[in-house]
Order: structure tokens, then sequence, then C-alpha cells
């Protein structure tokens, strides 16, 4: 039922697959490539909608990218939200989205990974370190549009069962990442 609520406070029109992005919104962590993969993604299905969060430099950019190639439709900015929100937007959304010029490790592929959403980033900083095999086929060079858009076709067109077990495989992996684990392996370089 609170899925339902969440897809009326997204204004999700129809039966649409969410695209999610939470970041902020600037050139090196790949803003201006939203709505191009958007433009090019939406020439492939249909069923499309992305929710954008965060704000910063880029969001003019992307506001104009939008207007300009008519996506208004598909791409809706939230703006900055309350972290208490950010789960309900990972269990509305069927993928996530992180075209990043440059990460260092990111809490957020962490996040995505936890509420067992798949997920399409940029291969960069250590980005490759921390997601699970089974993820490596999503990594794509930043700025590649056309790459990211069918990798993010790819994870949209998975049968249920696929996905089932690609977000299983998920919140399986990023429990290495707990905190309790990590203190612990922390310790140990110590004694």
């Amino acid at each position: 039922m609170w899925l339902l609520v969440w897809a009326k406070k997204l204004k999700n029109p129809g039966n649409k697959r969410i695209i999610l992005f939470i970041h902020h919104l600037s050139p090196r962590k790949g803003s201006h490539v939203i709505a191009p993969v958007a433009k090019v993604l939406s020439s492939l299905r249909k069923d499309v909608f992305f929710i954008i969060i965060g704000s910063g430099t880029g969001e003019k950019q992307l506001c104009d990218q939008i207007k300009k190639d008519s996506l208004e439709s598909i791409i809706k900015l939230r703006g900055n939200i309350p972290n208490s929100e950010i789960p309900g937007y990972f269990s509305a959304a069927d993928v996530f989205f992180m075209p990043s010029q440059e990460e260092g490790f990111p809490r957020v592929i962490l996040e995505s990974m936890a509420t067992g959403v798949p997920f399409v980033a940029s291969n960069v900083g250590a980005v490759a370190e921390i997601v699970p095999a089974v993820s490596s086929d999503y990594l794509i060079t930043p700025d590649d549009i056309n790459g990211f858009a069918e990798k993010l076709n790819k994870i949209l067109s998975t049968s249920d069962s696929e996905r089932i077990k690609l977000s299983s495989a998920l919140k399986e992996h990023v429990k290495r990442f707990d905190v309790g684990i990590i203190a612990k392996n922390f310790i140990e370089l110590f004694k």
C-alpha cells in the first residue's frame, strides 16, 4: 500500500518504469548526460520515467536540455529531499542510474544494493571494487550515452525471476560493508 503512496508522490504518469538518479547535479556527477540518455532510452521503450533527486550547478543545464528535447513528461526534478525519504524513492525505483565522471566510494551505490535495486553506473573510482560480479556488466564508461541507455534497457527488460535473483545478490553482497564488519576489519589491521 505504501508503495502506491510513493507512486502518487512521485507523480508517476501511468505504469512507467522508474529510473532514479540521486546526486549533486553537476557535470562531475554526470547531470549533463541524464537528458541525452533519457532521449535515447525513450526511443527504445515508451514506459520510462526518470526521477532526479538533487540540485547544484548543473541544474539549469539539465532543465534547458529537458525543455530543448521535450522530455518534461519523462523527467521530473524533485530537488533536494530529506535523507529519511530516500528509502521510499529506492523502493519505488526499478533501476538506479549513476553517470558520474568521478567518484570515490559512492555510498549511494551501497544504498541501491541494500534496497535490492539494480543499477547502471559509471565505472569510475572504487565503483568496480564495491559491486558484485553480477553487476559488472552494468558499469559503463562515463559519457557513453548509448551504453547507458542500452544497459538501462537491459535491466528494465529482465524477467521477474532474473530481477529477484539480481536483487538478492545485491542485498547479500552489500552486507560485507556493514559498519560492524568494517570496524572489526579495521581493528584487525592494528593487531
